[in-house]
């Protein structure tokens, strides 16, 4: 126990300023194990994901995602309500495990029937060609328009 205080006491104020420690850990040379202390990781971002409505979507509970993705339960939990961070390499595991895009766990909401990825998803690859073609008629666009 003494040799942790030592090393807690030779960290510089950079170090508790980091995140890395706290400073109140230190009381009268003893170690509150009461204060736990998360590190802010470099490259991870705070941002609410989609991956509950992504879980949801494809009939899997958190344990299943968890064991998919290689993670434990309770990270997938913090990760949907937003007290934990994610990273690129996190949301390409994600991704994979629930067979869409990256980029989809931020920005689409599979539960939304209206959305149009959701007609895209669905549809035949041959039938994509069609709703390209109706679409671009709608908004007055044809292939030859610049």
């Amino acid at each position: 126990m003494t040799e942790l205080v030592a090393l807690l006491k030779s960290k510089s104020k950079n170090d508790f300023q980091r995140g890395y420690l706290d400073e109140n850990m230190l009381d009268n040379h003893t170690l509150s194990m009461a204060k736990r202390v998360v590190p802010r990781l470099k490259g991870t971002q705070r941002r609410r994901i989609l991956l509950k409505e992504w879980r949801q979507y494809r009939n899997l509970t958190q344990e299943q995602l968890a064991e998919r993705v290689g993670w434990g339960v309770s990270n997938v939990s913090q990760l949907e309500t937003g007290r934990q961070g994610y990273s690129q390499e996190g949301l390409e595991r994600l991704a994979e495990a629930l067979q869409c895009e990256p980029g989809h766990l931020l920005s689409v909401n599979p539960t939304k029937d209206d959305a149009i990825w959701s007609v895209w998803e669905l549809a035949k690859p041959g039938d994509r060609l069609k709703i390209v073609d109706i679409a671009r008629t709608i908004i007055g666009r044809t292939g030859t328009d610049n």
